[in-house]
């Protein structure tokens, strides 16, 4: 056999063999994977639950303070760190946007709250809370505010956060967090069926997406009668 037709096949012998390698590896391979790390300061709990919805679906021990989950999520979805898996009786809870990537769980500032971020999602939440205790820093530090205005203030510009944030994120599960907080105010039905309808089809099968509708699509109905 000539050299040239024999190398020839042995070329396409190995770059199939190379092709096929490639394609077992690029399968193998789970982009769903998400590890979080963090800490509750001042903890005195020996175990830490991950809860989706209601329902715990994970718990791990904590070891000197931290703990670390790794697991796997088909898609987005609002989930919490507590320190009991019932979160009606947590001392401590983290509530976050559970999705692929390195995630890392910390207390904000010097209060109760905690954040987690590592995420293009979680980093976007995280922001959102460190603004709303950024507001009322702010706004305790004037001398000028009177304590009358103080509450009625904060909700303003809370509301007005959360609008713009969700105005930007009508395509993803944060946009639904906002749309579930401002539903806590005086957002009327219509306007939050409105909203509700914004989102792709791929978020109308999420929980909250589903509970928010249910919600308020009846008194929606109700007011256009």
């Amino acid at each position: 056999m000539p050299f040239i037709i024999y190398f020839g096949k042995k070329m396409k012998s190995r770059l199939a063999v190379i092709l096929a390698l490639l394609t077992v590896t690029g399968c193998s391979v789970n982009k769903n994977i998400y590890t979080i790390k963090g800490s509750f300061e001042e903890c005195n709990e020996p175990m830490v639950w991950l809860v989706s919805g209601n329902e715990a679906v994970d718990s791990i021990q904590i070891t000197d303070g931290a703990f670390i989950f790794n697991g796997t999520v088909d898609s987005p979805t609002i989930a919490y760190i507590c320190t009991a898996p019932d979160r009606s009786m947590a001392e401590f809870e983290c509530e976050f946007i559970l999705e692929p990537g390195q995630l890392a769980m910390s207390r904000l500032y010097d209060t109760e709250v905690y954040i987690m971020e590592g995420s293009t999602l979680n980093n976007r939440l995280a922001a959102l809370e460190k603004r709303s205790i950024d507001m009322v820093k702010e706004y305790a530090l004037n001398k000028a505010n009177s304590m009358d205005n103080f509450e009625k203030e904060i909700n303003r510009q809370w509301n007005l956060l959360l609008t713009s944030n969700l105005d930007a994120n009508t395509d993803n599960i944060f946009g639904l967090y906002c749309l579930r907080e401002l539903s806590y105010e005086d957002l009327e039905p219509e306007e939050i069926i409105k909203y509700l309808n914004l989102f792709p089809d791929t978020l109308k099968e999420n929980s909250l997406w589903k509970s928010l509708h249910e919600s308020y699509s009846e008194s929606s109905e109700n007011l256009t009668d």
